[in-house]
């Protein structure tokens, strides 16, 4: 997909730190602005557990999913994952989990197939989706 071509882009961010949320959106929206992406809406919720996030998931209907693993709940983001990839895989392209845990960030690259970024890298978290966008 070319700059040129506008169509509405949704990228969903939800985690339950919200200093996360706040400082990877903010950094997203900058880079895509600079970028003249202004068909991309950039949406931060901060979740405190899974089942927000899902809530959100479907509520937004994102095309670009970046999702924690560990909330303070029982469900995590291997829920989120089978929500995404079951029921709304005709909306969602890209998933991308973001953790600081590289057990969890193993499971989702070897056995779901998924980028896993750690949640301290936003540059690489950012140009992942711009990468995606680009090549879409």
């Amino acid at each position: 997909m070319t700059k040129t071509e506008k169509k509405e882009i949704k990228v969903l961010l939800v985690d339950d730190d919200i200093s996360v949320i706040e400082s990877i959106g903010r950094v997203m929206k900058s880079r895509f602005g600079m970028r003249g992406y202004d068909n991309i809406i950039v949406f931060t919720k901060h979740t405190k557990t899974a089942l927000d996030a899902i809530r959100w998931m479907e509520e937004i209907r994102p095309m670009i999913l970046l999702f924690d693993h560990n909330y303070g709940s029982e469900e995590n983001g291997f829920d989120i994952l089978k929500v995404a990839k079951n029921g709304l895989s005709e909306q969602i392209k890209k998933l991308i989990a973001i953790t600081a845990c590289p057990d969890a960030g193993a499971i989702y690259r070897q056995e779901y197939g998924i980028d896993w970024i750690k949640k301290s890298d936003y540059s690489i978290i950012i140009d992942a989706v711009i990468e995606f966008v680009e090549n879409k």
